[in-house]
């Protein structure tokens, strides 16, 4: 079976699943480890997923040489041709796997959820990881390096990046109608309008940590962002089963 996915992979350049407990990995490299490419401190290698639905991110997985070392775990939003910036949602994991060559996995709190537009996960460090070059699909467009200058498409390196969603009807992404959340940015009163009674509405900063709920049970609601620090905070209304999360900037 590995040697099928893999020649499937080569061949048709094209997405792999691997089911696990309703759980799916998103694999686009061919696992093939062909060498390390040492890190520039200021740049963010990273990788384009395309989930088939609506998800939930669970976690992120990438290659590294088996060294230690504390490396930047970073997921951007896809703005149609190219990442998105900032980032929304940014921590560090500390990697020690006794010089062997290893995958490491990064767990994503805080629910975030996506389309089939998808997402983008990045990872800066001062040490090495694995590239995976594979010359038939290095240059798929998925592969992306953000430094000093901004994003730039890698045509070269396919890194070896995954991503764990969970699809599903609890995940996506929709209300029962339009919600409003204004003004974005915001620095005092976030007002939050809707079409339709929203049951409760939650708020997490960039590490996915939890920092407001509220039971509001109607269709209206302001809620003061005065306190918070300037940055990138997610914030996630549900209604029954559905559930719809925005962005938003304090500034």
């Amino acid at each position: 079976m590995r040697k099928l996915t893999l020649l499937i992979t080569i061949i048709l350049t094209t997405l792999v699943f691997v089911q696990s407990q309703g759980q799916t990995q998103i694999v686009y490299d061919n696992d093939t480890n062909t060498g390390y490419q040492p890190f520039d401190p200021n740049d963010v290698y990273s990788v384009h997923f395309s989930p088939t639905g609506p998800c939930e991110l669970l976690s992120v997985q990438y290659y590294t040489d088996g060294g230690v070392g504390v490396y930047g775990t970073f997921v951007y939003p896809w703005e149609g041709t190219e990442p998105g910036f900032p980032a929304i949602y940014q921590d560090l994991l500390t990697t020690n796997s006794g010089g062997d060559p290893q995958w490491q996995s990064k767990d994503i709190p805080g629910n975030f959820t996506f389309d089939t537009d998808g997402f983008v996960v990045g990872f800066l460090g001062s040490v090495q990881i694995n590239l995976g070059i594979d010359d038939s699909s290095a240059d798929s467009g998925r592969n992306w390096i953000w430094n000093q200058f901004g994003w730039e498409p890698s045509t070269i390196y396919n890194f070896q990046i995954r991503a764990t969603v969970q699809y599903g009807l609890g995940v996506t992404e929709q209300l029962l109608g339009t919600v409003v959340v204004y003004p974005n940015p915001v620095s005092d009163v976030l007002n939050i309008s809707a079409d339709t009674e929203v049951d409760s509405v939650i708020i997490y900063n960039i590490l996915g940590q939890e920092i407001y709920r509220e039971q509001i049970n109607r269709k209206t609601t302001q809620i003061d962002m005065s306190a918070y620090q300037q940055g990138i905070y997610l914030v996630k209304m549900l209604a029954d089963d559905k559930v719809l999360t925005k962005k938003v900037i304090v500034k």
